[in-house]
């Protein structure tokens, strides 16, 4: 762990990390000399104590398995999850579990691998390619929830609100994810500055009643609902 952050630091030029992160993919796999993830977790917060890094955190981490971490005595400084309009796994119980535990949600995936542009909206799942790793995770999470119908339709409902607030459907959806309970900051990959000034909408506007209530009733549309904690899926557990 500690080589890997030094190297990164190395590739940065910078003499230490504002935020790093710890994923584990199998929470059921050990490590070098059987480490597990919550001793990889232990170690991660020494490398802070060392002044490598101002903060330390998790990604990816379903309740269970973040509660242990915690229970160790890491000082989580925030939690990445996967959190859109349309995965809302977080609401189920990680965000339980941060709000009671005092840690901040980062969210990525809120545009989907840009499944959530606007210039989707319309165009048939024949014409979207799924060229891209996040593109292909995300189009298989559209595919057990709802198909590219149900995507369409929370496009439109997105397109509806943005006319509604003189914005694009884009910066709506950041704005739904910011606007939810112990959401502190959303991670967005824009490929050229057009995309860039299309999200900072997002910080014009706030979400009103009759704005959620049509971006819920497009989700609600789905035809499965997830039932389980974040990543689970993605881990080869049930959706």
């Amino acid at each position: 762990l500690e080589y890997r952050v030094r190297s990164s630091l190395a590739r940065l030029g910078a003499p230490r990390a504002d935020l790093v992160l710890l994923h584990w993919d199998d929470l059921a796999a050990r490590g070098p000399r059987g480490a597990g993830y919550t001793d990889a977790a232990l170690w991660l917060a020494d490398l802070q104590g060392k002044g490598l890094a101002r903060g330390v955190g998790l990604t990816n981490f379903d309740s269970p398995s973040l509660l242990r971490v915690l229970d160790a005595g890491m000082p989580c400084a925030a939690h990445e999850v996967a959190y859109s309009v349309a995965d809302r796994r977080p609401q189920l119980f990680v965000a339980d579990v941060c709000a009671r535990r005092n840690i901040p949600l980062l969210a990525y995936g809120v545009m989907a691998g840009g499944l959530l542009s606007d210039r989707l909206r319309g165009v048939p799942a024949s014409k979207v390619s799924l060229d891209t790793p996040s593109r292909q995770h995300h189009g298989g999470w559209f595919q057990q929830a709802g198909g590219w119908q149900w995507v369409q339709d929370m496009l439109e409902a997105l397109h509806t609100v943005g006319e509604r607030h003189g914005v694009t459907g884009s910066a709506v959806a950041l704005r739904w994810v910011l606007q939810q309970p112990g959401v502190a900051a959303a991670v967005v990959g824009a490929r050229n500055a057009n995309h860039v000034r299309s999200l900072q909408q997002a910080f014009t506007f706030s979400l009103g009643e009759e704005d959620l209530l049509d971006i819920n009733a497009a989700y609600e549309g789905a035809t499965r609902h997830p039932t389980t904690d974040v990543f689970v899926w993605e881990r080869g557990g049930a959706f």
